[in-house]
């Protein structure tokens, strides 16, 4: 995580997104990768290549939760990324995600 200095990133300290659950999905656009990214926004992207929840991308890269909402919201709002809000979610997917969220 070299572009979060001590351990922090910069601009990190604003609110987590109101709107991005842990089951919200992110899917990366296809120009992504060629465009300027951290690299924290880079193993976000390539992760994302495969549709994944905020829970699964926190728990794969190792990055805090809060930290990865607001990698993803950068990245959709610059539109690198796709997100898709569940409105329900199904056991599989479920246990999934809390097998993801215990290992953070």
């Amino acid at each position: 995580m070299t572009d979060r200095p001590n351990g922090q990133a910069s601009d990190y300290a604003r609110p987590v997104p109101a709107d991005l659950g842990v089951d919200t999905i992110v899917a990366t656009a296809p120009a992504a990768l060629s465009a300027p990214l951290s690299p924290d926004s880079r193993r976000v992207a390539r992760l994302c290549l495969n549709p994944r929840s905020v829970a699964e991308i926190a728990a794969t890269l190792d990055i805090p939760l809060t930290d990865t909402w607001k990698l993803v919201d950068d990245l959709d709002a610059a539109g690198h990324v796709m997100c898709t809000i569940r409105q329900e979610i199904d056991d599989e997917a479920l246990h999934r995600i809390l097998r993801h969220i215990k290992h953070l």
